[in-house]
């Protein structure tokens, strides 16, 4: 049982220590024009799809919020009802 533990930490060992090599590899590699223009395209993107999603709820929120049904009058007080005929006020 003992060696089987030490075999599995050997193998994350070694898998961490590729890892990093190859993370060094990719850190150092120079960029092309390219690679940086599908930066910037990802970037605006993704802050694009972000924009939207944060409209979107607050669209929802919004909704929900002015959409509530109108509140009861206070209690001891007599609602004014409209006269009959009369044309709703425009805003």
């Amino acid at each position: 049982m003992g060696s089987v533990v030490k075999d599995e930490n050997k193998r994350w060992l070694v898998l961490a220590i590729l890892g990093i090599a190859q993370l060094m590899v990719v850190l150092d590699a120079k960029p092309t024009p390219a690679d940086l223009l599908s930066a910037d395209v990802h970037g605006y993107t993704t802050a694009f799809y972000w924009a939207g999603g944060i409209f979107i709820l607050a669209a929802i929120a919004a909704f929900a919020l002015l959409r509530s049904p109108a509140r009861p009058p206070a209690p001891g007080t007599v609602p004014v009802e409209p006269e009959p005929g009369a044309e709703p006020a425009e805003a």
